[in-house]
């Protein structure tokens, strides 16, 4: 499988800025493990107030073929989510990618330490294409 170019869509509550984190493999296990993220960056929203996902282009983000995770930062908890009690279990999927159900984490200022977890599902959108061997200038 060739690799991928992200954009993510987020249902927000209000103005926020969230900063995204990525990891291959999974997500158990490293929860509280920074080192074991890359930092894609930190992003300042504004909310449409229309119920529109709010985009965030992932700029030179290139996702090899496998499994990834991502961690979305907001200290003040406004980006949307749907309570689940399910953890691990699939949300969404299609031929290329398939979206599991994750955790919200209820922090204290430091976006690897918790005080807390609930089981949620995403509430947004990831967009992708894969990118042919031309599409890179040499």
């Amino acid at each position: 499988m060739k690799e991928k170019m992200v954009k993510i869509k987020l249902l927000i509550k209000d103005s926020l800025k969230v900063t995204i984190w990525a990891k291959q493999g999974d997500y158990i296990g490293f929860e509280n493990n920074s080192s074991a993220w890359t930092n894609l960056g930190s992003y300042s929203l504004k909310s449409t107030n229309t119920g529109s996902p709010v985009e965030i282009a992932l700029n030179n983000v290139i996702l090899t073929a496998g499994k990834w995770s991502f961690y979305f930062y907001d200290s003040n908890g406004k980006i949307n989510a749907i309570s689940n009690n399910s953890v691990g279990n699939i949300t969404t999927s299609n031929n290329d990618i398939t979206i599991y159900k994750g955790i919200k984490r209820i922090g204290n200022g430091n976006q690897f330490a918790t005080i807390g977890t609930t089981t949620i599902q995403f509430c947004g959108a990831l967009e992708y294409s894969f990118l042919s061997a031309n599409s890179f200038s040499y």
